[in-house]
């Protein structure tokens, strides 16, 4: 009887590692899905962009350069920016990679419809972003500006927030103070490993104060971040 509630107790507990290992590959996969599946071989980035590809910039003379690198058979620009686009009647916003037709950048897997032929098209994923609940301490980096600080030049600060939920595009998190709005945070995903943590560099998209807290206790605020894609190359 004992052995076989403990061999219950085991195989619904291997159900539950295995069930969140695949949900949480699935979220983090889907981080830098779109630059894992182009078909550049190398990603070149602006040396401030901390592999950032929406704050890297690279100049004509440098991309230049890059060609003449040794065994560089093409080097063409890559980039990422956030627009609000309508869909089928609705305003929404759109993460858009952009690449020269022909060149390294496009997608490599495709399950249906076709590539972009010209300069006034796109192609869009169907899959939505659906969050799913993650209540986990994390930790964070932060610059603060040098009035912030009290030094002579910004200083990054560390502490630990409360992830609510997440999904592909960001989460939401609880944090003891408020960030600068659109301030770039590092941010630790949790990830299957429950020991390991991925750094993802995360833009603060809107902050709301919790409209209710304990009497003498410091307030608390929601922040809603969205993930920067980066990779790791």
């Amino acid at each position: 009887m004992r052995f076989g509630l403990l061999a219950g107790a085991v195989g619904l507990l291997v159900f539950l590692i295995l069930f969140q290992q695949a949900l949480l590959t699935g979220l983090i996969n889907q981080f830098i899905g779109a630059l894992k599946n182009q078909s550049g071989e190398v990603l070149v980035y602006n040396g401030q962009a901390r592999k950032n590809l929406e704050g890297s910039i690279i100049l004509p003379d440098q991309q230049a350069a890059i060609a003449e690198v040794e065994g560089v058979a093409v080097a063409s620009p890559f980039g990422q920016a956030t627009f609000t686009v309508t869909a089928d009647g609705d305003e929404t916003d759109a993460v858009i990679f952009g690449y020269q037709l022909g060149n390294p950048g496009e997608p490599t897997t495709l399950i249906s419809g076709r590539l972009p032929e010209g300069a006034d098209e796109a192609l869009a994923s169907e899959k939505h972003a659906e969050r799913l609940a993650l209540l986990r301490p994390i930790p964070y980096e932060m610059s603060l500006p040098n009035h912030e600080s009290g030094q002579n030049g910004p200083s990054v600060f560390h502490g630990r927030a409360l992830s609510l939920n997440i999904s592909s595009g960001g989460m939401l998190i609880l944090m003891a103070q408020a960030p600068l709005l659109d301030l770039v945070i590092k941010v630790h995903v949790p990830t299957p490993v429950a020991l390991a943590e991925t750094p993802t560099h995360a833009e603060v998209r809107w902050i709301r104060k919790v409209p209710f807290s304990a009497s003498g206790s410091e307030a608390s605020f929601f922040v809603g971040l969205k993930f920067l894609f980066s990779a790791g190359r």
